[in-house]
């Protein structure tokens, strides 16, 4: 189970990021009238980078880079403190980014949430008693 709690959240905010960048999502229409009572309509389609630019590469890697952080192999001391860090990047970047692309990452932070709670513990109770 593990196994798949450390590799989902990565393969989820990856999917999401290349969905999202390459699929349109950017829609127009545009109705004109020529003088002589013709109307012309025009339709097309975009993409995220190409309305917004470069700097939506960057934007859309948080998640997937907050994701890897739990699937890295880290010594058993600081698996569940880079669990704790990409869970709270990624919680934040979906709530930050509620209204546009943020719900599309919420599965990756489910995940990584999921990952931190069962990750082992900075120290164990000594039961030996």
């Amino acid at each position: 189970m593990r196994p798949l709690l450390r590799w989902f959240p990565l393969t989820w905010a990856t999917g999401a990021y290349v969905v999202l960048l390459w699929i349109p999502t950017y829609s127009s229409a545009r109705a004109s009238q020529t003088s002589g009572g013709v109307a012309i309509r025009t339709t097309g389609h975009a993409t995220l980078a190409a309305v917004n630019g470069a700097k939506v590469y960057l934007i859309l890697a948080v998640p997937v880079i907050a994701a890897a952080l739990g699937a890295l192999p880290w010594p058993a001391r600081l698996r569940r403190p880079a669990a704790i860090a990409g869970a709270v990047i990624a919680s934040g970047f979906v709530i930050l980014g509620m209204a546009s692309v943020g719900l599309f990452f919420t599965p990756s932070a489910l995940g990584l949430v999921a990952l931190a709670a069962v990750a082992e513990p900075l120290s164990r109770p000594n039961n030996d008693r």
